[in-house]
């Protein structure tokens, strides 16, 4: 008779409320990471993710952490006329204190039009909504002025 595999993955529930209290480098937090590492692309994942970063990582975070949150959202299919539903993720990332602004400005390039606007709300603080304008400067046929000009 085979031995059942043993389960070595803990319930998504249960990591968003270890890591809620977690700080530093403790235990509930690794294993969330670690979970998160291996887990499948979705709304476990994406809410253990918000979880960190704006919980235990919310000054310190990786930079494949941020990369994976924002991804997220660029990998899950837009619902029409729905510009605003599941970009909370990306915001946070981009607008996390461990984002580079090389980063940030790499991924707004991608962007569309429209999740550019719902970037560039005052949620996302001001070095996110810099970028914005920034891009869009950039992208604008009117030939304005640089932002720092």
């Amino acid at each position: 008779m085979a031995a059942a595999k043993p389960s070595t993955s803990l319930p998504f529930d249960f990591l968003r409320t270890v890591v809620a209290q977690a700080s530093g480098d403790s235990p509930p937090k690794r294993m969330a990471i670690e979970a998160i590492r291996t887990a499948p692309q979705g709304e476990d994942r994406d809410s253990l993710l918000m979880a960190l970063l704006t919980g235990p990582l919310a000054q310190c975070a990786p930079e494949w952490l941020l990369a994976m949150a924002v991804e997220s959202d660029l990998n899950r299919e837009p619902r029409p006329y729905m510009t605003t539903d599941r970009m909370q993720l990306t915001r946070v990332a981009l607008s996390h204190a461990a984002c580079s602004d090389d980063y940030r400005a790499q991924y707004l390039r991608e962007c569309t039009d429209a999740r550019l606007g719902v970037l560039g709300r005052r949620e996302g603080g001001a070095a996110l909504i810099r970028a914005v304008v920034a891009e869009l400067h950039r992208r604008s046929p009117t030939g304005l002025l640089p932002l720092n000009a």
